[in-house]
């Protein structure tokens, strides 16, 4: 589907794979935000299937994500004390 402009952007956020980042990078693209009258971010819920709506997903390497996850909560349990359990 192309985008038609001024629609809405659906952006599916899958854990450890940069979505933070990015979507930081897309509410301050010129180019998205001249595009798309809204932005949204969907993360850990399953997202609303909208038909006059445009969804990007971003995906990873699945073992370098699973190392990435590991790594993260590692790293939490480490130097968190509420994460020891």
């Amino acid at each position: 589907m192309v985008a038609n402009y001024k629609s809405k952007l659906i952006f599916v956020h899958i854990g450890k794979c940069g979505g933070r980042t990015l979507a930081n990078s897309l509410r301050q693209s010129a180019v998205v935000t001249t595009k798309f009258s809204r932005i949204d971010r969907v993360h850990v819920r399953k997202p609303v299937y909208e038909p006059d709506s445009c969804y990007l997903f971003v995906l990873r390497n699945p073992v370098s994500r699973a190392l990435s996850v590991f790594n993260w909560r590692k790293r939490l349990v480490e130097n968190r004390a509420n994460q020891k359990n």
